[in-house]
């Protein structure tokens, strides 16, 4: 830790034998740029954690290499695309963090990547940006209060898509102490009520990122699947909560399933004091 600052898992993704995992500062006002991706044994039990190691180059100033833009979820691309695209890189990452600062990428961020093999702690591992979003220019429709939680590259015979859910902000968006009504009490970003959304990104739009034919902070997402879209959006099969966040996605693309989880999803009869998470499975058809 930097000054005694708390670290929390930003995610966790099983790569062969290894379990990927990143960490990363939820509150960063002072702006700490940390090591963060790392790996260990699939055996929890064993004391073999290799890392941490910083995603893309440490030493530089671009706000692209900052660790606030990358350091939570984790997602891979298919082999074939990572090999024909990506130059091999076959891992996406990112981060959504809450400052009043807003340092952390304003919209979904990608960065991808590959574990590297004999890196030192502390190294750097090549990383090349895909999607993320300055202060300057955010993506569109987006507001501070919004959070990501995770995302996945869909492939279903020979379409594919990448997808990325959180919850967002469909009210006013302020900063500071909680107003009646509010989500959450804490001070901080507001901006009530909420709805779970999935954005759709194009592939094609992200190879065009990674090769230089467009700029990371320009790639828009080609759907956005919202309570008011034809049938209803995502939330109508998660629990009713006043917050409509994710807390993380796995996708099997063997199975074409689609795994979401729901933090504090809500209280039963058996836990009525304790919110519970649940974690949602879609079928992914035509």
């Amino acid at each position: 830790a930097l000054d005694g600052t708390d670290f929390r898992i930003g995610g966790l993704q099983v790569v062969g034998d290894k379990l990927h995992w990143t960490t990363h500062i939820y509150y960063n006002a002072a702006q700490y740029d940390a090591a963060t991706h790392g790996c260990s044994s699939l055996d929890l039990g064993m004391k073999d954690a290799q890392g941490p190691w910083h995603l893309g180059d440490a030493n530089s100033a671009a706000p692209e290499f900052h660790s606030d833009k990358h350091a939570g979820y984790i997602f891979t691309i298919p082999d074939a695309e990572a090999t024909k695209w990506f130059g091999g890189k076959n891992l996406v990452s990112g981060l959504w963090t809450a400052t009043g600062l807003q340092n952390s990428s304003h919209g979904p961020s990608m960065f991808a990547y590959n574990l590297p093999k004999g890196l030192p702690p502390g190294g750097a591992i090549e990383m090349s940006p895909l999607v993320w979003y300055s202060m300057q220019k955010p993506l569109d429709q987006h507001k501070p209060a919004d959070r990501w939680g995770g995302g996945a590259w869909l492939t279903l015979g020979q379409k594919q898509a990448v997808i990325m859910i959180g919850q967002k902000s469909m009210g006013e968006t302020y900063y500071g102490l909680a107003r009646p009504g509010d989500c959450s009490i804490d001070k901080g970003w507001h901006g009530t009520p909420y709805e779970t959304q999935v954005y759709f990104y194009s592939p094609a739009s992200l190879i065009h990122s990674a090769h230089g034919a467009m700029s990371p902070n320009d790639v828009q997402p080609w759907m956005r699947w919202a309570d008011q879209s034809e049938g209803g959006g995502i939330g109508q099969y998660l629990f009713p909560r006043c917050f409509r966040d994710v807390g993380g996605v796995a996708y099997d693309r063997d199975h074409q399933l689609l795994y979401v989880s729901q933090p504090n999803a809500g209280t039963t009869p058996d836990h009525p004091y304790h919110a519970l998470p649940l974690i949602h499975v879609f079928r992914i058809v035509e």
